[in-house]
């Protein structure tokens, strides 16, 4: 059921007026008509971006090879030889320029360097 105010395109919300909310929680009913014409405009602009998105062309989904490719690229990045102690060395070099680390962050980089503690 469409809601009572004059030209609302909304069904109603409440039962006990047959009203949209928004018209229900309208202060004055002088202001009926310019919330039914924002009411109209935002379907109609809703109504327009669904059918631009319904006419924009589907990705096709990528070929085995394509897949192939892709998945060949990421194992390569994945692959590639990291600095495992990196996080060691930053710490250290933390320690030199003056910061102040805990003793477990000390005694950690150390190990992992292998330094004397």
């Amino acid at each position: 059921m469409r809601c009572s105010a004059e030209g609302c395109p909304m069904d109603w919300d409440i039962e006990s007026s047959r009203l949209c909310s928004k018209h229900h929680w309208a202060s004055d009913t002088r202001d009926w008509p310019e919330i039914t014409r924002v009411l109209k405009e935002k379907l109609a602009d809703s109504a327009i971006a669904r059918d631009r998105r319904e006419s924009e062309p589907k990705k096709p989904y990528p070929s085995f090879e394509e897949r192939k490719r892709i998945l060949a690229k990421a194992m390569t990045a994945l692959s590639a030889p990291r600095d495992m102690k990196g996080w060691a060395k930053r710490l250290k070099a933390r320690h030199k320029s003056g910061d102040r680390l805990t003793p477990f962050q000390t005694e950690a980089y150390k190990k992992a360097l292998g330094e004397p503690l």
